[in-house]
């Protein structure tokens, strides 16, 4: 494989378009078809609905997984009340990034930014359709320039356009979901939190976090760059 300018490897990854089935979480369904942990729901709903970002924290195989699913699928969604209700939840498996560094990390966030626009906006107007269309080509030029980067300065910067892009043009609030993200938190370097704390002081109103990890936030890594980040998730 070849090598950018800057010496960073480009990054061999799948199409960002590949469609991915919003399975049903079975256990989060009463055979009634209802669904189950309302409670737990209704608690991460109150701080999204205050635009606040939430971290959901348990040891491992207690469901978390399946509960942020839940919460990412348009059938739940249906059901909700607030400005959550219209929100675009965009579900990120950190276990899926195909480097533990920030251009894996950045990279699964637009594959999967881009995967789920393509889901869930489904353009009324043929006005919305060419807007829709127009950032959605916005969003994969950024892709691949992440994934081909000129230099390792390009990598932050075409994550940033992308996102911005989504930001500027949907006009609904973005819910970044982000699952199994301890390693991700104690590995990646620190300055992608500080980027992430920087656009969600940008969008304050449009860009929401939800982590689920294993230990609560402080325990997995502390440092002066880390806490601001974290400090978006203390209330």
């Amino acid at each position: 494989m070849g090598q950018p300018a800057g010496g960073r490897a480009a990054v061999k990854a799948p199409k960002p378009h590949t469609r991915m089935e919003a399975r049903m979480p079975d256990r989060m369904l009463r055979r009634d078809s209802t669904f189950m942990r309302c409670d737990e729901a209704q608690v991460v709903l109150r701080y999204l609905n205050a635009l606040e970002s939430c971290s959901v924290v348990g040891i491992s195989n207690i469901g978390k997984s399946a509960f942020l699913r839940m919460l990412c699928l348009p059938q739940f969604q249906a059901q909700m009340s607030g400005p959550s209700r219209e929100a675009i939840f965009v579900y990120v498996d950190c276990n899926r990034m195909l480097g533990l560094n920030d251009q894996g990390f950045y990279e699964l966030v637009l594959r999967c930014l881009q995967d789920t626009l393509h889901q869930q906006t489904v353009p009324d107007t043929l006005s919305e359709k060419a807007l829709s269309d127009i950032l959605l080509r916005t969003l994969r030029s950024a892709y691949e320039e992440l994934i081909n980067p000129h230099s390792p300065f390009h990598i932050p910067l075409s994550f940033n356009q992308g996102l911005t892009a989504a930001l500027d043009s949907l006009g609904r609030t973005v819910v970044m979901v982000f699952d199994e993200f301890d390693d991700a938190l104690a590995r990646v370097e620190s300055r992608v939190f500080l980027n992430l704390r920087a656009l969600k002081d940008q969008f304050r109103r449009t860009l929401v976090f939800v982590t689920a990890t294993n230990e609560s936030l402080p325990l997995l890594r502390r440092d002066e760059v880390i806490d601001e980040f974290i400090e978006l998730f203390t209330h």
